[in-house]
């Protein structure tokens, strides 16, 4: 997501001092062109970054803007870091004064109050201070987490899981944990959780490894899709195709080839454009989406007012 990535690319510049445009676009896995757009996002955010082109140059952040350790306490630093993971949403007491001090580095002696980072979903959905804070409890105390899942099919199913890690990734928080059930270490997308219950159960870490937040609708069984998007789609498209799977065409319309295993998730986020999506193949998911569109329609116009 591009505010976690802002965020990010900042923390290099403190961290290292200095790195080039495709260093970054390296790390974060994007094109140079949308690493000079999120600079330039920063720039306009007050953020004090110097680019310099050609041969030698970079892109840092101003002299006197380093980042201080000795500014903050042992805890304090504990608290920055887990910010910086995108957990300054979760209520960690200091987490609101630490955010302060970040943006207080580029208004030196004044209140800065123009950094705000809020992860959480709009309302009072999964994104809660207390639905964060125990399952940051069960990570930490290495206690056994229980819910009901409800897979790609719909099917709800009973998990009792070994939590290692709160993930946000595409527009979505994870818990990446040992799964008894599969044997294997899993994603849970939190949408998708129900229920859930740490447990008085603790377990014994076991050799963990970092799973990679891919597109959960990825697999050995997904298919290549084509999409043509219209001109009033644009807003869009920019958060939720990466650049190398999209492009513009002559007429300012737009060509998206995304690959995903077909399920009802696919056809609802379809359905999500209305008039400004045409899928151009495979021809089954066109005729498919042809349906359920027609029948949402008949529904619409069949069912009764109260």
């Amino acid at each position: 997501m591009a505010v976690d990535r802002l965020l990010a690319i900042l923390t290099t510049l403190m961290g290292r001092g200095e790195t080039t445009a495709g260093q970054l676009a390296q790390r974060f896995e994007v094109s140079v062109k949308t690493i000079y757009r999120d600079i330039q996002k920063l720039c306009l955010a007050g953020a004090p970054i110097v680019t310099q082109r050609g041969s030698g140059g970079g892109i840092k952040l101003m002299e006197g803007y380093a980042l201080d350790k000795s500014l903050f306490t042992p805890r304090e630093r504990q608290d920055l870091l887990s910010a910086l993971q995108a957990l300054a949403a979760s209520g960690q007491p200091g987490a609101e004064n630490l955010l302060c001090k970040i943006s207080a580095l580029f208004q030196p002696g004044e209140r800065a109050e123009w950094l705000r980072i809020d992860l959480s979903p709009w309302g009072s959905g999964l994104g809660t201070e207390n639905l964060f804070n125990r399952l940051r409890d069960a990570i930490l105390e290495h206690r056994k987490v229980a819910f009901d899942y409800i897979g790609s099919t719909g099917a709800r199913s009973g998990r009792v899981v070994e939590p290692y890690q709160l993930i946000y990734k595409g527009g979505g928080w994870y818990l990446s944990a040992y799964d008894p059930l599969r044997s294997a270490q899993r994603l849970f997308k939190l949408s998708r959780m129900r229920g859930i219950r740490p447990g008085p159960e603790c377990f014994e870490p076991r050799p963990f490894e970092d799973i990679p937040a891919d597109n959960p609708y990825q697999g050995p069984d997904s298919v290549r899709l084509l999409l043509r998007f219209e001109r009033r789609a644009e807003f869009r498209l920019p958060d939720e195709f990466p650049d190398e799977m999209l492009a513009r065409l002559a007429d300012g319309r737009f060509l998206a080839w995304p690959r995903w295993r077909i399920d009802d998730w696919v056809y609802g986020y379809l359905m999500s454009y209305g008039d400004m999506v045409t899928v151009l193949s495979p021809g089954y998911v066109r005729e498919e989406l042809i349906r359920r569109t027609q029948a949402a329609l008949n529904r619409q116009e069949k069912s009764e007012i109260f």
